[in-house]
C-alpha cells in the first residue's frame, strides 16, 4: 500500500508541554518513547549478529587470501560474486515483500491471508532458482572463459559447476528468514544467518584446506550453508502461520487479490534488489573480465571492510523494518519520523569511527591480508568516505520501501546502475581497482541523495534530526583529525592506528556521554541492562 502526502500524518509541530523528539529537552514522548525502546530491543540483538558475522566475514577472507593466494582467491570471489547475484534477482522482491505484508497483515487482522502470501512468494522463487541452477551448470565453461583472465577456463569451471545446485534454495533461503523477521521474531534470522552461517563457513574452510584442498572444495563449504538455512527458515515459517491462523480475525480474501497486493509492492522492489546487489557485485566481476583474477579479489578484499564497517546498519535495517511498516499503516508518521532519525544517530556512531579509521590508515588496514593487497588502499579510503555518507543517510531507502513506495526505489536503483555501468566501463579498463571504487562511490551517493530527498520532499519525513551534528562533529573531530594528525606525523602502521584510535576513542566516548539523552542513548542503555538482568532471573528462579 502507497501512501500519498495528503494521507499521513503531517509532522507534529512543538507545542508548550509536548515533548517530540528533537525539542531541547531531547526526551521524546511517551509512545515515542515506547518506539524507541523497541526499536532498541531488536537492534541490540541484532548489533551482536550482524557484529558476530562481520566478524567470522572477515575472517573467512583471512583464510582463503592466505590459503589460496591472490589469483585463486579471485576466482573464487567472481564465482561466489555471480552467485549472489543471481540468488538475488531470483528472490524477485519477495524477502522485502514478506518484511512488510506480514507486520501490516496482523496489524489489520487479516492472518488468513499470511499463508497464502508465503506460498505465493516462495514458490516461484524456488521455480526460477531451478531454472538459473541449470543454466549455470550447462554453461559453466563459457561462464569461466569470460568472467576469469588469467586462470585457465577449465580451471575456474569447478567453481561454477559446484555453486549451481545450490542456486535451487538460496533464492527462497533469504525469503523465508525474511518472513520470520515479518513476524516480528528476530532471534532465528540472526541465529541462522549473522551466527550459524558466518561462523560454519571458516571453520570450513579452514578444514578443508588443512586437508590440502583447493578453492572448489572451499566454494562448496561456502554454500552449502545456505541450503541449511532454508529448511531452518520453511520450518519456522509454517509454525509461525498456522499459530497466527489460531487466533481468528477476518476471512481470507480471495488469492488473486491477495497476489496483486503482494505482487504490485514486491515486483517493483525484485527488480531494484536485483539491480543493487548487481551494483555491489559486478566490479568483481568487471575486474575478473577486464583486468584480472588478481585485481577482482582485491577489490573483493577491499570491499569486505566497508561490508564489516556497516554492520551496524545491517542491525538497525532488522530491527527497525517491521517497526515502520506497523507504524505506517497506522499513519503514526511522526513516531516512524523520531524512530528513523534516532535510528541513524546510533548507526552514525557505532560506524563512522570504523569508516573514518579506514579511509585513514587504509594500507595498514589491508596489509592483514597480505602486502600484495595493499596497492587497493586508495579505492579503500574512496570507499569509506562514500560509506560516510551510506551511513549518515541511515535507513532511507528502508522508509521508502516500507511506505510503500517501491517505485521509488527503483528509479534510484535504476539511476544508480546507470552511474555505475557507464564509469566502470570508462574507468575499470585503464584505472582498475580504483576504477572501480570511483564508480562504486559515485553510485552510493547518487543512491543515497535521491532516496533522501524523496523522503524529505514526498514523505514529509525529516531524515536528520537535532542529534545528527552532534555524532558527526564528534567522529569527524575524534577520529577523523586526530588519526590523520597521528598518521601525517608517526606514519602508517598498526601502533599508530590503535594509538589514535586509543585517544581519539576516549573523546569520543566522553562526549556521546555527554550528550547521551539528546542521542537517546539511555533507552539504549536501558534495554542492555534488562537483557542482562533476564537470564539472571531466570537462573534465581530456577534455583529457588
Amino acid at each position: 500500500m502507497s501512501y500519498d502526502t495528503q494521507d499521513v500524518l503531517p509532522v507534529a509541530a512543538a507545542t508548550p508541554g509536548e515533548d517530540l523528539v528533537g525539542q531541547r529537552t531531547g526526551r521524546p514522548s511517551r509512545e515515542q518513547g515506547a518506539e524507541l525502546r523497541s526499536m532498541a530491543r531488536g537492534s541490540v540483538l541484532n548489533l551482536f549478529g550482524v557484529g558476530w558475522a562481520g566478524v567470522f566475514g572477515f575472517v573467512l577472507v583471512i583464510i582463503l587470501t592466505k590459503g589460496l593466494g591472490p589469483r585463486q582467491y579471485g576466482v573464487f570471489a567472481v564465482a561466489t560474486a555471480l552467485f549472489t547475484i543471481l540468488f538475488n534477482i531470483g528472490q524477485l522482491g519477495s524477502n522485502t515483500g514478506l518484511l512488510r505484508q506480514i507486520p501490516r497483515l496482523k496489524v489489520l487482522n487479516r492472518p488468513a491471508d499470511i499463508r497464502v502470501t508465503l506460498l505465493i512468494s516462495l514458490l516461484p522463487t524456488l521455480a526460477v532458482g531451478a531454472i538459473m541452477a541449470v543454466l549455470v551448470w550447462v554453461f559453466a565453461p563459457q561462464l569461466a572463459s569470460v568472467l576469469v583472465k588469467e586462470v585457465p577456463a577449465g580451471q575456474a569451471e569447478g567453481y561454477f559447476r559446484v555453486l549451481a545446485p545450490f542456486l535451487l534454495v538460496a533464492s527462497a533461503a533469504p525469503s523465508a528468514l525474511a518472513g520470520v523477521r515479518g513476524f516480528g521474531s528476530s532471534r532465528l534470522f540472526v541465529l541462522v544467518q549473522n551466527i550459524a552461517i558466518p561462523t560454519l563457513r571458516p571453520v570450513a574452510a579452514l578444514a578443508v584446506l588443512a586437508l590440502g584442498f583447493g578453492g572448489v572444495a572451499v566454494t562448496v563449504t561456502w554454500s552449502a550453508p545456505i541450503a541449511i538455512s532454508f529448511v531452518v527458515g520453511a520450518v519456522a515459517l509454517a509454525r509461525l502461520s498456522r499459530r497466527a491462523q489460531a487466533d481468528g480475525g477476518a476471512p481470507a480474501r480471495p488469492v488473486g487479490e491477495t497476489s496483486r497486493e503482494f505482487w504490485s509492492f514486491a515486483a517493483a522492489r525484485g527488480v531494484a534488489g536485483a539491480i543493487a546487489i548487481a551494483v555491489t557485485w559486478m566490479p568483481i566481476l568487471f575486474l575478473g573480465s577486464m583486468r584480472s583474477a588478481r585485481e577482482a579479489g582485491t577489490f573483493s578484499a577491499v570491499s569486505r571492510y566497508a561490508i564489516m564497517a556497516s554492520f551496524a546498519f545491517q542491525a538497525m535495517r532488522v530491527a527497525i523494518g517491521p517497526q515502520i511498516s506497523a507504524l505506517l499503516a497506522q499513519k503514526r508518521k511522526t513516531d516512524a519520523e523520531a524512530v528513523y532519525q534516532t535510528a541513524t544517530w546510533w548507526l552514525m556512531a557505532l560506524s563512522w569511527p570504523f569508516f573514518l579509521s579506514l579511509c585513514v590508515f587504509a594500507p595498514t588496514w589491508l596489509s592483514v591480508f597480505g602486502n600484495s593487497f595493499t596497492d587497493g588502499a586508495a579505492a579503500l579510503t574512496l570507499i569509506c568516505l562514500s560509506g560516510l555518507v551510506d551511513m549518515g543517510t541511515g535507513n532511507v531507502t528502508l522508509v521508502l520501501l516500507m511506505s510503500g513506495r517501491s517505485s521509488f526505489n527503483l528509479f534510484n536503483i535504476s539511476a544508480g546502475l546507470t552511474v555505475n555501468l557507464v564509469l566502470s566501463l570508462l574507468l575499470i579498463p585503464p584505472y582498475g581497482v580504483l576504477g572501480a571504487a570511483i564508480a562504486w562511490a559515485a553510485t552510493v551517493l547518487t543512491e543515497n541523495l535521491l532516496a533522501v530527498a524523496q523522503v524529505r520532499y514526498f514523505m514529509q519525513m525529516r531524515p536528520f534530526g537535532p542529534g545528527y551534528p552532534l555524532v558527526a562533529f564528534a567522529a569527524l573531530g575524534c577520529f577523523g583529525a586526530v588519526g590523520l594528525a597521528a598518521r601525517l606525523t608517526f606514519g602508517s602502521s598498526a601502533s599508530t592506528l590503535f594509538g589514535s584510535a586509543a585517544i581519539g576513542g576516549v573523546v569520543y566516548a566522553a562526549l556521546m556521554w555527554r550528550w547521551r539523552h539528546r542521542l537517546h542513548f539511555g533507552i539504549l542503555a536501558d534495554v542492555v541492562r534488562r537483557r542482562r538482568r533476564g537470564p539472571a532471573r531466570a537462573r534465581a528462579g530456577a534455583t529457588a
